[in-house]
């Protein structure tokens, strides 16, 4: 029996990558968080140079993940053509939102 030959084009890349801000992207729940982010931890950027890793929200610090942070630098350096970035969040709370919307902002 012959097999139908696809023009599909199969990419071990997907067309997004969705991080997900409760304890994906970094190592915190927003629900948990008491306070606003208003400091940032400086650090290595793998080799990179030197950038924000994670914002204190109170005395927690968010801290991006690895793995995350090299998904990032590897998007920005263009190593996955094609591919976007997306982020979502299952927070119920206005205040969670907030504080996730923020240490987003604070992240380089």
């Amino acid at each position: 029996m012959a097999c139908a030959s696809s023009s599909t084009k199969v990419s071990a890349v997907p067309e997004l990558c969705v991080f997900d801000l409760d304890a994906c992207l970094w190592d915190q729940e927003m629900f948990e968080m008491s306070a606003m982010p208003s400091k940032t931890l400086k650090g290595d950027l793998n080799g990179k140079g030197e950038g924000v890793l994670g914002v204190y929200s109170g005395r927690d610090l968010i801290k991006l993940h690895k793995g995350s942070l090299i998904a990032l630098q590897e998007h920005a350096a263009g190593s996955h053509p094609g591919m976007k970035i997306a982020l979502a969040s299952s927070a119920d709370t206005p205040f969670a939102e907030k504080v996730g919307r923020a240490a987003l902002k604070m992240l380089e």
